[in-house]
């Protein structure tokens, strides 16, 4: 799964969240909300002991529950509206039905804030069948004053919810989209990190390969001509990754929009030809290219140019001094293919260079980012390395 699809993913969960389930209270919220409940308990208990109240005990006991069950809001919104409403029933059996009725539309408000959609649509059938009762039950007198009452209270209260879950769902959106944005810019900044890795390695690491094989030629001889020869070659290797270094810093410290001659000449396919035959020579290895590409895209033919040479430092890491290569090229089909094959040199472990498989793992990245195929296998002695490429 790609980075974006997951962030796309993560966004239709938060707001199926946020829309559909509700959220429960916040801590500030949750602390406000026992304060106030413990207040108003404490009161109404401490009447009840020291005899205020000179109504029936279940009448207390039932009032006292509708104030305690706003408590159980502070943790579970849903168990919290199951116990309103089963407090305000228990009003309606012992004779305070209109306390508990109100108290239950007073509290829709919290409901609708905190609460899932199914959570509210079943508590406003309870309160409606509640209320019901309840206006059933009062004098005809009153009934329609109760119920003007309760559908004003009602109102007032779910409106208040309404706001107060709609500043909540907007500051969590708020933090999501920060969120979003975090995860975007370390994205981003990993893909460039990546980018200019893969520039470093596809055209530095050959360079240091040329370097580290002529260092060693220096130490094990003393010939006038041979270190001569590696001489030049370690001077004009390092000319050409100094360069290279310059560039990649350069297209590092602009932006991707702005970036000029990331794939330069130099990488292109013919050229890239010319500097491996003279390295190969250079390490007393002989290259044969068979065969034409003729003319190719740009990208496929940069392509082509660093599978080239990233191909050769290979032969020259692990395949020996004096090492022969074979490139052929052809085009069949609306494709390009590419084979590079190298026999063993004189030494089986020409340079002692780390290696971790990186250099095949970039070439066939590259190959497959074109919509191309790459194999890579030892082939008798040697080595063989081929490439298919859409021609255009």
């Amino acid at each position: 799964m790609s980075r974006r699809a997951s962030l796309s993913i993560d966004r239709i969960r938060e707001r199926l969240r946020q829309g559909g389930e509700g959220r429960p209270l916040g801590r500030v919220a949750r602390a406000l909300l026992l304060v106030v409940v413990g207040v108003i308990a404490a009161t109404e208990l401490a009447w009840l002991l020291l005899g205020g109240d000179a109504g029936p005990i279940g009448s207390a006991l039932a009032e006292l529950a509708l104030t305690l069950s706003f408590a159980v809001f502070a943790w579970r919104p849903p168990a919290g509206a199951l116990v309103l409403v089963a407090s305000a029933g228990a009003t309606v059996l012992v004779g305070t039905g209109m306390l508990g009725a109100l108290v239950l539309v007073v509290g829709a408000g919290l409901v609708v804030a905190t609460c899932s959609s199914a959570v509210i649509v079943g508590y406003a059938l309870s309160a409606g069948v509640v209320c019901g009762a309840v206006i059933m039950l009062a004098p005809a007198s009153g009934a329609s004053e109760d119920a003007a009452t309760l559908a004003v209270v009602a109102t007032l209260s779910s409106a208040a919810g309404l706001y107060l879950r709609w500043l909540r769902g907007r500051a969590s959106a708020l933090e999501s989209a920060l969120v979003e944005q975090d995860r975007a810019r370390e994205i981003a900044t990993q893909i460039e990190r990546d980018r200019i890795a893969d520039e470093l390695h596809d055209l530095i690491a050959h360079e240091l390969t040329i370097i580290a094989m002529h260092a060693q030629v220096l130490r094990r001889t003393d010939e006038p001509a041979s270190r001569q020869l590696a001489e030049g070659a370690i001077a004009d290797a390092a000319r050409k990754a100094l360069a290279d270094i310059r560039r990649v810093l350069r297209v590092a410290a602009m932006s991707r929009s702005d970036e000029p001659d990331v794939d330069s000449i130099r990488n292109q396919l013919g050229v890239s030809l010319e500097d491996v035959r003279s390295q190969i020579e250079t390490a007393g290895g002989e290259l044969l290219v068979e065969g034409s590409a003729g003319t190719l895209p740009p990208s496929i033919d940069t392509a082509l140019g660093r599978i080239v040479r990233e191909a050769t430092s290979n032969v020259l890491k692990h395949g020996g001094a004096g090492a022969p290569v074979t490139i052929s090229l052809g085009r069949a089909d609306g494709r390009v293919r590419l084979r590079v094959r190298n026999g063993r040199g004189g030494s089986p472990r020409a340079l002692e260079l780390p290696t971790g498989g990186y250099g095949i793992a970039r070439m066939r990245a590259r190959a497959e980012a074109l919509g191309g195929a790459f194999e890579a296998g030892p082939a008798g002695e040697g080595w063989t390395i081929e490439v298919s490429l859409p021609a255009g």
